[in-house]
């Protein structure tokens, strides 16, 4: 699920000068997966970003709109086998498929990448 929390509950104080985001991405599948078997490597990309103002901190997350992602979105269900990706539900199109974008991400050359090993970069917005 997508979120968005403003002024996150604080046990301590968080110094009012320190500014900024701290990004982190990882496997959260939008939907059970097919055949009830998930294996993590296989969750769609959810970039988490927490954000540093005045001594508050604000939360948002979202998923990594890949094809696979919107796929499975316009489906309303899992088209892709946790444990078998090379046998998807038959409606599913391999082509411009782009991964899950689910193991990290990178600022480079002015661009926000998510990644994942088996799939080239995936430009974030």
């Amino acid at each position: 699920m997508e979120c968005d929390i403003q002024d996150l509950i604080i046990e301590g104080e968080v110094p009012k000068d320190l500014f900024g985001s701290y990004y982190r991405n990882g496997p959260d599948p939008q939907f059970p997966p097919m055949g009830g078997q998930y294996h993590w490597f296989s969750g769609d990309g959810m970039i988490h970003a927490f954000h540093f103002e005045n001594g508050k901190i604000s939360y948002r997350n979202r998923w990594v709109q890949t094809s696979k992602w919107k796929q499975e979105r316009t489906a309303g269900r899992a088209l892709v086998n946790s444990l078998n990706p090379m046998e998807p539900d038959p409606i599913f199109n391999f082509e411009g498929e782009d991964g899950t974008a689910n193991t990290n991400i990178i600022f480079h050359a002015n661009k926000l990448l998510a990644l994942e090993e088996g799939h080239p970069p995936f430009e974030l917005d």
